[in-house]
Order: C-alpha cells, then structure tokens, then sequence
C-alpha cells in the first residue's frame, strides 16, 4: 500500500474517502474533509507540482487564469 508521502494530497483524498463510506456519501457531511484536499491541491499547484488526487485542467491555484 502506498504511503501518504507518495503521492501529494493522498492523505486528505483518503480521508474523503472514509467520511462519505461513513456517512453514507453524503458531501455536506463531508465539507472539512473536502476543503482540506482543495487546500492541498492549492499548494501543490502552486509549487508547481502535481498529484493524482487532485483534479486536472482546474485553476485551483492563487494564480489567476489567463484570459482568451
């Protein structure tokens, strides 16, 4: 089994994971656990780096997206 260093943000998505089974995949239940991944993700990206448990092709980083 992986180790939560592994991967960036692997803790918070597991812990995701756990609170929904736990309350039978209710997301409001689930907030906390959902804004602690979103704050990972937030670092990750702005370190540059990436992470399988964080979503792809989101502008989730304090940068601003360049506009079209």
């Amino acid at each position: 089994m992986a180790k939560a260093k592994d991967s960036p943000c692997q803790k918070e998505a597991c812990s995701i994971q756990s609170c929904l089974q736990k309350n039978g995949y209710q997301e409001s239940k689930c907030f906390r656990e959902l804004q602690r991944l979103k704050e990972c993700c937030i670092k990750v990206h702005d370190l540059g780096l990436t992470s399988l448990c964080c979503p792809l092709g989101q502008n989730h980083g304090s940068k601003k997206p360049s506009s079209m």
